[in-house]
């Protein structure tokens, strides 16, 4: 399946969802949060609570913004709260109609986002940080998730595994953008695919191991 079929497979799901992420909470959040900035305060800083509070400025936690106003436009990257599934929303505005989204999507462990001036974002179990702020991604095994080549994994060959359930891959040049989508695939075997610097690698319900 090529060009979007395997992302409306997904969509028609993601509301039950989105409802259920509303009720995840853990008291760890923040400070799991601060462990995926790009830089942590030291310890035995003078002004460690000061400083605490400026690193919490770039964590946009679970909730509804109004971009431009309440968070700055721009790319984000997403994390679910202890690697729960999570409900990401981008609108054009507060209506909350249907016609209004522009894009929505359940998430588990990364994803990215890129928010204009004037539309609204909605998180629910997960948190945002700014991507030049954010912790790029160092395991060894690359699980389900939204990478962003040349940055989390290097470009080139990859070898996609199924976890025996439906199972789905997608190269896009812009994240949750159907018009961006380079490949995708519906699958419960194994896949190749190669990626360049750029681009971004979603995996749902599959592992991805760097062909040598």
């Amino acid at each position: 399946m090529k060009k979007g079929k395997g992302c409306l497979t997904v969509i028609g799901i993601l509301i039950v969802i989105g409802i259920i992420g509303g009720m995840l909470g853990d008291k760890n959040t923040e400070k799991e949060a601060q462990k995926n900035l790009a830089t942590q305060s030291e310890e035995s800083s003078v002004s460690k609570s000061n400083e605490t509070t400026e690193e919490n400025k770039d964590i946009v936690k679970s909730g509804q913004y109004k971009v431009g106003q309440d968070i700055k436009p721009g790319e984000y990257k997403v994390f679910s709260e202890n690697n729960s599934v999570a409900y990401i929303e981008s609108s054009k505005d507060s209506t909350g109609n249907m016609d209004s989204i522009i894009f929505n999507d359940n998430i588990q462990n990364t994803s990215y986002i890129i928010v204009n001036d004037g539309n609204y974002l909605k998180l629910t179990g997960c948190y945002a940080i700014p991507v030049e702020k954010a912790k790029k991604f160092e395991g060894d095994k690359i699980i389900s998730g939204m990478y962003k080549v040349g940055v989390d994994i290097p470009g080139g060959e990859y070898k996609v595994i199924s976890d025996g359930n439906a199972s789905y891959f997608e190269v896009n040049t812009k994240p949750h953008d159907i018009n961006a989508i380079v490949t995708n695939e519906n699958f419960s075997d194994s896949r190749f695919i190669t990626v360049s610097d750029g681009q971004y690698l979603k995996l749902s319900n599959c592992t991805a191991e760097k062909v040598k």
